[in-house]
């Protein structure tokens, strides 16, 4: 089990845990995390506890399209932290 999904052990249900990432990039100061979309009422908490328990973190944003174009750019929305 991974470190983020002990740290959500009770904060969201056990049957969502699944869902929840294993892993998110890092670029800089800002988290970037893929929410699976059965678990999305979730990731509030989630970009939250992300926030809490990693204190070089400031900005969690979420993936929401697939990487497009010939300059390999995504669309990002912003879940938690400084803008």
């Amino acid at each position: 089990m991974s470190k983020l999904k002990v740290q959500l052990h009770n904060k969201i249900p056990k049957s969502s845990l699944q869902y929840a990432p294993n892993s998110y990039d890092v670029i800089g100061s800002i988290a970037i995390i893929d929410i699976h979309p059965k678990i999305k009422r979730y990731q509030k908490v989630i970009a939250n506890i992300l926030l809490k328990h990693n204190k070089n973190i400031t900005t969690i944003l979420k993936k929401n399209s697939s990487i497009k174009g010939t300059y390999r750019i995504r669309k990002l929305t912003f879940l938690a932290g400084k803008r």
